[in-house]
């Protein structure tokens, strides 16, 4: 099987880079839809030759004449990667010890406790006016609102707060 690309490199040099990105996707891909054995790839030597108009010719054949570069490609990255491989990385690092809270104080624990209760009964009492709404009549554009409304609030109770 022959593959030959062309690239329209004005300056090959300039180029070269992109061409030689382009040429080892283009053999991964080749690679890896003929090969079975994906972890055991073998390097692949590939010829890059001038062409005619000023083009650079990729190839798995030699060249005609003498000008012409061997480019050899070696994919170590082929095929499935075990997966407690990286693990013992992770492990290494050094686990950072957090710091203990002090012991909240009562008062400041019965604030927080009462800003939460204030929050629930704010939040019933909307949704209260949201049901009164959708039971009295609104105009066409306001349903979707309104339903969209107390899906939120109804989400929000049954997350914070008790029954």
């Amino acid at each position: 099987m022959l593959i030959q690309h062309r690239l329209a490199c004005s300056n090959p040099r300039s180029s070269r880079p992109l061409c030689l990105a382009l040429l080892h996707s283009v053999l991964l891909l080749v690679a890896s839809a003929c090969c079975p054995l994906a972890g055991q790839s073998a390097p692949t030597t590939v010829y890059r030759c001038p062409g005619e108009d000023g083009t650079v010719e990729f190839r798995q054949v030699r060249c005609d004449g003498e000008s012409y570069e061997t480019v050899t490609i070696t994919d170590h990255k082929v095929g499935w990667e075990a997966v407690g491989t990286k693990a013992p990385a992770r492990a290494a690092k050094k686990k950072k010890k957090r710091k203990k809270r002090a012991p909240a104080s009562s008062a400041a624990v019965k604030a927080s406790q009462a800003a939460g209760k204030e929050r629930c009964f704010r939040t019933r009492q909307r949704l209260d006016r949201v049901e009164w709404r959708l039971r009295k009549g609104y105009k066409a554009g306001q349903g979707d609102k309104l339903r969209r409304q107390r899906r939120e609030y109804g989400a929000f109770l049954r997350e914070f707060c008790r029954p």
